[in-house]
């Protein structure tokens, strides 16, 4: 009887299936359509992530590629080669798709470092990722003190 009253208790005080969306709120848009083209410039790992509430299927990495830094959030850019580097030397190459999105399961040793590819334009991030492995998570919608900008391949700014 003890047991129920503490889990009736948990539930609702929603330490128990709280949703992604009340987790970070930040994040906005539809959870729950599940294809690989939903929810670009998102912090994947919220709901993808090993200590996700619903970490299936559970993401290393994961993010969205844009041509420009101020490029909306649905319009990603597909076909961008992402090489992530591990501290260990192992190399992942994934693909963007349609709506720039990317992602793996690939266990990976922090801290890593990110290139994006695509024809001969490549651009190098200037720091390593040192532990979330969710771009998002830095690198949102506009650059200022709590971001970055969203990761861009812009050809006028590459060398």
């Amino acid at each position: 009887m003890a047991v129920l009253i503490v889990l009736a208790a948990l539930a609702l005080s929603g330490c128990l299936f709280t949703p992604p969306e009340e987790l970070e709120a930040s994040v906005v848009g539809d959870y729950y359509d599940g294809d690989a083209l939903h929810r670009p410039g998102q912090p994947c790992l919220l709901c993808h992530g090993a200590d996700a509430p619903r970490p299936e299927p559970a993401f290393e990495i994961a993010g969205t590629v844009y041509d420009e830094i101020d490029s909306l959030e649905d319009e990603g850019v597909g076909g961008v080669l992402v090489i992530i580097t591990d501290a260990d030397g192992v190399e992942l190459v994934v693909t963007t798709n349609s709506a720039g999105n990317f992602y793996s399961a690939r266990q990976l040793e922090f801290p890593l470092t990110v290139s994006i590819r695509r024809g001969d334009v490549v651009s190098t991030m200037q720091t390593l990722i040192w532990r979330n492995g969710s771009c998002a998570h830095c690198h949102g919608e506009k650059p200022d003190e709590a971001s970055v900008g969203r990761v861009f391949l812009d050809e006028e700014m590459t060398p």
